[in-house]
């Protein structure tokens, strides 16, 4: 019998209503499944993907709760961003203050990775400051993709991606850290690169941003992102690596 998702966190062999089923298939080698198109019309989150979901930007057809910034704006189903001061500002947010656990779900283009020193695709931290979490460019490091996750302690770990980064490679990455270790997968794969920090994350007064790091070093992405989610726990493994190849298991027409 194929085994089944009941949640992201339960394995179990009975359907139950309203639940993701997914295949025994996806479950072994989630990267030899075809991914589902992006869905068209408008979507909500599957009622098993709500539980700690903090943010959940989806750039398709809006920008909503946000303050965009520069030439910010939706184009063909995406946030376009030119590199040049354009980002989308969610203020000073405080749900990612103080968290044991973290998974950032993302599908993002950049059309020059080695530009603007440490862009970002989203960053509740200014680069080389205060605060939680930053999903960047590794301008330290070949242009590779870098999660950062800071503790109130002042300490930090990051997860890489192992190679550098291109231009107009679409990227889905999923990033995890469960108190512990920070990993990230894109497009499927596990990076073998992770990072190691405990505790909570840090509360620094900071603000919530897709599109930029270090603001006042004009740290723009010059790219697209589609959307970015974040929830307060972590997904296992299988979960994120299979999100990294799916993103669309999250979503559900309305």
């Amino acid at each position: 019998m194929a085994r089944i998702i009941t949640s992201p966190f339960i394995d179990s062999v009975t359907p139950k209503p309203g639940r993701l089923h997914v295949d025994e298939r996806a479950l072994k080698a989630p990267e030899l499944l075809i991914p589902r198109k992006a869905p068209i019309g408008a979507v909500t989150i599957r009622p098993e993907y709500r539980a700690g979901l903090l943010h959940n930007f989806d750039f398709r057809h809006t920008i909503r709760h946000g303050t965009a910034a520069g030439n910010a704006a939706i184009r063909s189903g995406k946030l376009a961003l030119d590199g040049s001061g354009d980002y989308v500002d969610y203020g000073h947010d405080t749900s990612t203050h103080g968290l044991s656990a973290m998974t950032i779900l993302a599908r993002f283009s950049t059309n020059n990775p080695t530009s603007n020193l440490w862009w970002a695709v989203v960053q509740k931290r200014e680069t080389g400051g205060e605060g939680p979490f930053a999903l960047t460019r590794d301008a330290g490091d070949n242009n590779k993709l870098r999660l950062y996750v800071r503790n109130s302690s002042n300490g930090g770990g990051s997860a890489k991606s192992d190679s550098a980064m291109s231009a107009g490679k679409d990227y889905i990455v999923c990033c995890t850290w469960d108190g512990t270790t920070v990993r990230m997968w894109i497009n499927g794969v596990y990076q073998s690169t992770t990072g190691s920090v405990s505790g909570v994350t840090d509360t620094g007064a900071t603000q919530l941003r897709v599109g930029v790091g270090k603001q006042s070093a004009s740290e723009y992405l010059n790219g697209t992102v589609e959307f970015v989610r974040v929830w307060n726990i972590a997904f296992p493994n299988i979960v994120a690596k299979m999100l990294s190849h799916d993103p669309y298991l999250v979503t559900e027409p309305i």
